[in-house]
């Protein structure tokens, strides 16, 4: 993310799985009992800690039969089957180059996975005496995956700069593989000088190309004399995250710098305005964020995210195709509920450096701690289940006795917000391992 130094976090050790966890209702919050590793979540929820024992984890996503792909930077992806971490991984990039934020940053299922086993791998490997960052695709056999196809190549990283690679990767419904490539500065450079605003590169941009690499002849800069072609939007940071609602529409997490986090909305030819702008603008030329928040009581980064559409959908209606967001310093999850897009709902609080959300194909909501606040820096993921007998089918029909009586979660800023010691108490645990990076040519 490149604005956060965190002390060592990467030291050795794991701390032992406990047992599912047992929670009481408090109010709007069920808090989990004394001793248990969990999430704070709404009441008539239960979260869990399913594995534990990750090396920098970094992306997530879930198949169609259940299982659950679990990435790290350092090239090895996991399995969940059941919830139980298999002991062979599912796969290994050999070549991986998980120095500063580079690595493998991002995860992506062919929704043909059912015929083809497809899964799309975006990872900084070494070339020679260079990195650069690359989309891989692999073949699922049983629990693990055959060799590497290259898919594509992005130019060589520049020498020295570790920070800002992106990762969001996502196969959207239009069967195109769209790619969150970050801008590969370290530092804020002027507008006349950023990657992200320049035509001729493919940083800083959301990218589209076929499945197998190839550059779709509609793309919205295809024939544009002297642009990559490969480029379907502008002028983003870090763009950590890519989904798509059930209707289609491409939501982005865009990680800022010093001030703001966003969630943008993808369209071609957008322009998101950074390096010159952060946040909202005033400046028409720039397509402002679906949703802005400022860095306040401890935010910094907003990096998992997804959209709560599973194929048995068990949460309560209000969640129907909502987008789901964790920030990595707060530890909140919130949503946006498709009914609203800029107004968000309070669901869940307590997790440790968050960088992914998935949806199991059985209504379950996966997180993908780091741990590297408050635990120990082995990752682990977390379980989120929604407790009724009630059961809401892919069609909507049915009903849910929602225990809080509007859907099931806490409305920011209203009378049902958490405990506002819990913003400071991650505040004073940032204090402690967390120190700003001020850099001259950073706001």
């Amino acid at each position: 993310m490149g604005d956060i130094t965190i002390s060592n976090p990467y030291r050795s050790g794991a701390r032992r799985l406990g047992a599912p966890v047992r929670t009481i209702a408090i109010g709007c919050m069920a808090l989990p009992l004394a001793g248990a590793i969990a999430a704070t979540v709404p009441q008539g929820y239960t979260d869990r800690e399913v594995a534990r024992g990750f090396e920098r984890p970094s992306a997530m996503t879930a198949l169609p039969d259940g299982r659950i792909l679990v990435l790290q930077a350092t090239g090895v992806v996991r399995v969940l089957k059941q919830d139980t971490l298999l002991p062979t991984p599912f796969h290994t990039v050999t070549n991986a180059d998980s120095t500063g934020e580079r690595g493998c940053l991002g995860i992506a299922v062919d929704p043909g996975f059912a015929s083809n086993r497809y899964v799309y791998l975006y990872c900084t490997v070494t070339n020679g005496g260079a990195s650069n960052n690359r989309i891989l695709r692999v073949t699922a056999q049983g629990d693990t995956a055959t060799a590497e196809t290259t898919i594509l190549d992005l130019p060589a990283i520049p020498a020295g700069t570790l920070w800002h690679m992106g990762g969001g990767l996502r196969v959207g419904p239009d069967d195109k593989l769209y790619v969150g490539a970050g801008s590969q500065e370290d530092a804020r450079p002027s507008p006349d000088q950023s990657n992200s605003l320049n035509l001729s590169n493919p940083f800083g941009k959301i990218l589209r190309i076929d499945t197998n690499g190839a550059v779709p002849a509609d793309n919205p800069y295809a024939t544009t004399a002297g642009a990559d072609p490969k480029i379907y939007a502008i002028g983003l940071r870090n763009p950590y995250g890519i989904n798509f609602s059930a209707q289609g529409t491409m939501l982005i997490n865009e990680v800022g710098a010093g001030s703001w986090e966003e969630v943008n909305q993808g369209a071609p030819r957008a322009n998101f305005g950074w390096s010159d702008v952060e946040g909202p603008s005033a400046n028409p030329a720039y397509t402002n964020p679906l949703y802005a928040y400022e860095h306040l009581n401890g935010a910094c980064a907003i990096t998992g995210a997804t959209v709560y559409n599973p194929p048995a959908s068990r949460f309560p209606t209000q969640f129907r195709d909502a987008y789901f967001f964790v920030d990595f310093c707060d530890g909140q999850i919130r949503a946006l509920p498709a009914s609203s897009r800029t107004a968000p709902v309070a669901f869940a609080s307590g997790l440790d450096s968050a960088v992914a959300l998935t949806v199991s194909p059985d209504g379950a909501l996966y997180y993908l701690n780091s741990n590297y606040f408050q635990g120990d820096g082995t990752g682990s993921v977390g379980k989120i289940s929604y407790n009724t007998d009630e059961f809401l089918g892919s069609s909507g029909s049915g009903s849910v006795i929602n225990p809080l009586g509007g859907g099931g979660g806490c409305a920011i800023g209203g009378s049902g917000d958490p405990d506002p010691v819990l913003p400071l108490l991650s505040m004073l645990a940032l204090g402690m391992i967390i120190r700003r990076r001020r850099k001259a040519s950073r706001p």
